[in-house]
């Protein structure tokens, strides 16, 4: 019973840790790559 209680935090503790590692690619990618994702406000007029 041990060994797989073991076996059952050990998993989850992964799961948790890869889900965090993929949340600091994702946002340190966005931080170092801003450029890419810059919105410029641009207007646009139209006349009837």
């Amino acid at each position: 019973m041990t060994y797989k209680l073991i076996k059952k935090i050990h998993l989850y503790a992964c799961l948790i840790t890869a889900a965090v590692l993929v949340m600091f690619i994702l946002t340190s990618y966005l931080m170092i790559h801003h450029h890419h994702f810059d919105q410029e406000s641009t207007k646009q007029t139209f006349e009837v």
